[in-house]
């Protein structure tokens, strides 16, 4: 018991030590609201008074040290603020949840005696709520002129024309169409396969693009000839799958976790 305990007093000092104030390190991390991911948050590091982006998928990268104040802000959303700690420190990565705005307007006075009446917003309501329209001549066609349709009866001349025209279709009657579709049935198919290499193919280049070269050759400490082994070493575990359906934050936790032990195994080669 007492060993135990001093492993852990022993992990949490060399923590510190290692995440002292003022060493900065890369962490990864991805912005989310109640909808999905959002793009283009602004990301400020207080400290440095550097910042970035979230990309489409919503993933940012950012360098931090213990104690740094990242500032989140969105045109649609309320800004956050999030510290980091020892515990994002030692993860490397962090999702952070944004709340939506209500769109809050100013009153609005819209005015106009035969249609609309007069109807307000004040500021206490939100773009869900419905304005309520005051006014019964909103519906009132008393004022309206309805004239004879001069056309009507030359309309009724052209129908009667157009009737008499033997139908195109007719010459087909009896033919199957169904021998037509089953072509496209295989199409598809070789598409669906045709895209799925595509992507496979591509696969290490994207990853690379998106995570960086640091990440794999730095902090990975992957070799950069072993960079395709090490994605077909860790392909068994499903990151091409995690990958396409946005799950990059998994992905790196499978590449950080699997890594350690990549290495281990290619020293003993």
């Amino acid at each position: 018991m007492k060993r135990k305990l001093f492993i852990s007093l022993l992990l949490t000092i060399i923590s510190v030590f290692t995440y002292s104030y003022g060493q900065e390190i890369t962490i990864h991390g991805k912005v989310v609201d109640k909808i999905g991911v959002v793009s283009n948050v602004n990301i400020l590091n207080r400290t440095s008074k550097k910042g970035t982006f979230s990309d489409d998928l919503g993933i940012f990268n950012i360098k931090v040290s213990l104690g740094t104040e990242l500032e989140f802000t969105s045109i649609q959303h309320y800004k956050k603020v999030v510290v980091i700690d020892h515990n994002i420190l030692t993860k490397k990565s962090l999702t952070i949840e944004l709340y939506l705005k209500d769109n809050l307007l100013e009153e609005v006075n819209v005015s106009n005696k035969k249609m609309f009446g007069t109807f307000k917003r004040s500021l206490t309501q939100s773009t869900r709520d419905i304005a309520v329209v005051k006014s019964r001549s909103a519906l009132d066609f008393s004022e309206i002129k309805i004239e004879e349709n001069k056309n009507y009866h030359k309309a009724t001349t052209l129908n009667r024309e157009l009737n008499n025209i033997t139908d195109p279709t007719q010459r087909f009657e009896g033919v199957s169409l169904r021998g037509a579709f089953i072509p496209f049935g295989s199409i598809l198919k070789r598409r669906k396969q045709k895209k799925k290499f595509e992507f496979k193919r591509n696969f290490p280049s994207l990853i690379l693009k998106e995570l960086g070269e640091r990440f794999f050759f730095k902090e990975l400490k992957i070799p950069e000839n072993k960079f395709y082994h090490f994605l077909e070493y860790c392909n068994p575990l499903g990151i091409e799958k995690l990958y396409q359906e946005g799950n990059i934050l998994e992905v790196i936790e499978i590449l950080t976790k699997e890594s350690k032990e990549y290495l281990i195994n290619d020293m003993h080669k």
